[in-house]
């Protein structure tokens, strides 16, 4: 789960996959404090002794909270004794299960905005995962050239794990993690230290990482030149503009700045630059298909449209995921099509091109926000009539979030007010703290 998140958010997500068990950190995140969290989530921990099952009533499904601390906090157990101490009974348990398993389980659940309403539990298998992980490595030439990744993405997206963890585990390479959370100023140092050779990030990542670099190089006379060490860059979250593009190349000394598409549903990859493309196909375009997908682009009716015109982008193939957790049923079409809701263009050549969005979600420095679930919450406050929630264009962060707000006639609320009514309920990354 985002580590943003905040107590009504986590309580949403525990329900909707029926969890059994959480694992956290006793470390804070940013302010987050995850214990003080999960006793609003679960006020029965209060009243549990340590190494003891939780009855929780508001998720039902939940016994084990486990926490990597050293400390016995009530209505916890402590990881490492989780991992020393279980019963042989168990590890017999686990041994048979690992005998059952197939590829074509479920592993991940990652949660995503989906196209409508709260967040969609996408259900990835073994299949989906290690084989995308696999194109996706072999496109960038991964298993030819051993390389150093600078992972400062989020894990829990799947630019994270499948084109981070899972690339560098299929092709034997190095992740270079240079932080708990991204900081530019540890993930410069990272470059530097570690000669980190390709870098993952969001537009929004690298607007930072190059306004920090004069700041360090002023600390470090002879950084500059150790920040030179990557081959390829690799932009996915949010459309790279030409200038940002130049500056990365020129800052960096990148040969290869590669834009991936895609989404959490298809394990996530499906359009990929290759190395051999030119500067003008890296910057206008969103890649070419990976191997062993199927795509195509569809009018409202469902009909094919033809090469170069505009449409719903499907996708059908060994990266669909096999549905939202729970509404496994529900979202493949017969013939096995998924619907994307993105506009798009296939050219004849083979590259895609992305024209928007048919819903109207919000990408704010790669982050997927649903105004609908701002606008929901701010509907119970008592001195608004009716709100809008909307993105306007933002350089740094492509969009920011945006709302038109009807009060009632008495009201006397200012936007400091709204601002102190979403803390604490809405997770900071929307935009609106």
């Amino acid at each position: 789960m985002n580590p943003a998140l905040q107590s009504p958010e986590v309580l949403y997500l525990l329900r909707k996959v029926d969890a059994n068990a959480i694992l956290m950190t006793e470390e804070m995140f940013k302010t987050q404090d995850f214990y003080k969290l999960i006793k609003a989530v679960i006020p029965e921990l209060e009243s549990t002794p340590a190494n003891c099952t939780v009855s929780a009533h508001n998720v039902p499904s939940l016994t084990h909270v486990i926490i990597n601390s050293e400390q016995q906090l009530r209505g916890t157990f402590r990881l490492k004794d989780v991992m020393q101490g279980a019963p042989t009974e168990y590890l017999k348990k686990r041994d048979q299960i690992s005998k059952t398993l197939n590829c074509m389980d479920g592993i991940n659940i990652q949660f995503t905005s989906g196209t409508t309403g709260h967040p969609k539990a996408a259900f990835l298998t073994h299949y989906n995962l290690i084989n995308n992980s696999n194109f996706i490595g072999k496109r960038l030439e991964f298993d030819k050239k051993e390389h150093k990744i600078l992972l400062q993405v989020p894990m829990f997206h799947t630019f994270g794990t499948a084109m981070g963890i899972l690339n560098a585990m299929n092709h034997g390479n190095t992740v270079v993690v240079p932080a708990s959370s991204f900081k530019s100023i540890d993930s410069l140092k990272a470059i530097a230290n570690e000669k980190c050779t390709v870098l993952y990030g969001t537009p929004t990542m690298y607007v930072d990482l190059l306004n920090s670099v004069q700041p360090l190089c002023e600390e470090f006379p002879n950084m500059r030149d150790q920040l030179r060490s990557p081959v390829i860059a690799l932009s996915a979250g949010a459309p790279c503009s030409p200038t940002l593009f130049n500056k990365i190349k020129d800052t960096f000394g990148v040969k290869h700045l590669i834009s991936a598409f895609g989404m959490t549903e298809i394990s996530p990859v499906a359009f990929l630059s290759l190395l051999t493309d030119t500067d003008d196909q890296m910057l206008n375009y969103i890649g070419y298909p990976l191997p062993h997908q199927e795509v195509k682009v569809v009018d409202k009716r469902g009909n094919i449209v033809p090469m170069g015109m505009c449409g719903e982008v499907c996708y059908r193939g060994y990266n669909v995921m096999l549905g939202y957790y729970g509404e496994e049923n529900n979202i493949l079409k017969n013939d096995g099509w998924f619907s994307s809701g993105d506009y798009f263009i296939l050219h004849e050549s083979g590259y895609g091109q992305v024209v928007g969005r048919i819903k109207d979600i919000i990408i704010r420095g790669g982050e997927n926000i649903i105004p609908k679930e701002i606008e929901d919450f701010l509907q119970t406050h008592p001195d608004i009539m009716e709100i809008q929630v909307y993105g306007v264009p933002d350089e740094r962060l492509g969009e920011i979030v945006a709302a038109s707000i009807l009060l009632t006639s008495e009201s006397k609320l200012k936007q400091d007010d709204v601002k102190a009514y979403c803390k604490g309920n809405v997770k900071s990354s929307k935009g609106l703290l």
